[in-house]
C-alpha cells in the first residue's frame, strides 16, 4: 500500500514542526538529503522520518518540486522520478520510493515482513499475517521501555543482524476498533491519512510514533524470533521459532530477493 492523499494530523500539535526546506534522514543506512519547495512537505517529511538512524556518507539528495515546473515532480539526483496531477501526492511517492530503495536487490539484505523491537540491545522479531496484531504489540512494548526498530520490514544482513527500518505504526481504520486507537494513541504524536491498495481502493489509515527518539542505528543480534497466532476477541498467541525455522524465513527471502536481481 503507498499513501495517496493529504496528511491529516489529529490533533495538530501531534507534528514536529519543521522549520527549514531540507530535511537530512537515513533509510537503513543509507543517508538522504531531501529538499521540499513547500514548508507543508517539509513538515509531513520531518514528522515521517522523524525515528530514523542518522548515518553516515554520501547523501543522495531528492528534491519534492513545485516550484518553475508545469507539474510537480518527485526528483532524484537531478532527474526527474515521477511527475503529478496534484502536489499532495509527493511525500506519499517519495516514501514509496524509499521503500523501494530498502527492499531493492543487491543490497546484500533479506528483507523479512515483521515487527522488530529490541530489549537490552538485542532484537526480537514478531511475524504474522496482516491483522495479527503485530503492530498493537509494537506500541505496547514500546511503552513499556522497549526499543521500537520497525514496523513492517526487517532487512537481515549476511551475518544474520538485523537493521532499524522505523516508520511510523500504521493501522487500518477499519480493522482497528476506536476504543483500541484511543488507548495505544493517548499522549504519542499521532495522525491520519489514507492508502490506496493495488485495486486503487482508498483506504483511511491511522499512524503514529511509539517513541519520541530515533533507536541506535544498528545493526542488532537477533536474540529471539516469534509468530503471532490471531485469535478473534483475544490477544494473539506468541508461539517461538527455532533457529532452523527462521533461517529458513531468512534463507526463502534472500532466494526470492536473488531471482528478483535476475
Amino acid at each position: 500500500m503507498r499513501c495517496d492523499a493529504r496528511w491529516r494530523p489529529s490533533p495538530p500539535t501531534a507534528f514536529w514542526r519543521a522549520e527549514v526546506s531540507e530535511v537530512h534522514l537515513a533509510l537503513d543506512g543509507e543517508p538522504y538529503v531531501v529538499r521540499c519547495d513547500e514548508p507543508e512537505h517539509a513538515e509531513l517529511v520531518a514528522c515521517w522520518s522523524r525515528l530514523f538512524p542518522h548515518a553516515h556518507g554520501k547523501s543522495v539528495h531528492v528534491r519534492l518540486r513545485t516550484l518553475d515546473v508545469a507539474a510537480p515532480r518527485l526528483e532524484m539526483e537531478g532527474v526527474t522520478v515521477r511527475t503529478f496531477d496534484e502536489r499532495d501526492m509527493l511525500v506519499p511517492a517519495l516514501m514509496g520510493l524509499l521503500y523501494e530503495r530498502v527492499l531493492r536487490p543487491g543490497r546484500g539484505r533479506a528483507v523479512l515482513h515483521a515487527s522488530v523491537l529490541a530489549r537490552r540491545d538485542r532484537a526480537v522479531l514478531f511475524f504474522g499475517p496482516s491483522g495479527a496484531g503485530k503492530s498493537v504489540l509494537s506500541t505496547q512494548l514500546a511503552r513499556r521501555g522497549w526499543t521500537y526498530l520497525s514496523d513492517e520490514f526487517a532487512p537481515i544482513d549476511e551475518l544474520g543482524r538485523v537493521h532499524p527500518v522505523p516508520r511510523p505504526v500504521t493501522f487500518l481504520a477499519s480493522e482497528l476498533p476506536p476504543q483500541l486507537w484511543r488507548e495505544i494513541s493517548e499522549g504519542l504524536p499521532h495522525w491520519t491519512c489514507e492508502l490506496m491498495n493495488f485495486e486503487g481502493e482508498r483506504l483511511s489509515a491511522l499512524q503514529l510514533l511509539p517513541q519520541e527518539r530515533p533507536p541506535p542505528p544498528g545493526p542488532f543480534h537477533i536474540a529471539a524470533a516469534y509468530r503471532l497466532e490471531p485469535r478473534s476477541g483475544a490477544a494473539p498467541r506468541l508461539h517461538r521459532l527455532q533457529a532452523s525455522e527462521l533461517r529458513a524465513l531468512v534463507f526463502a527471502a534472500s532466494h526470492k530477493a536473488g531471482l528478483n536481481a535476475r
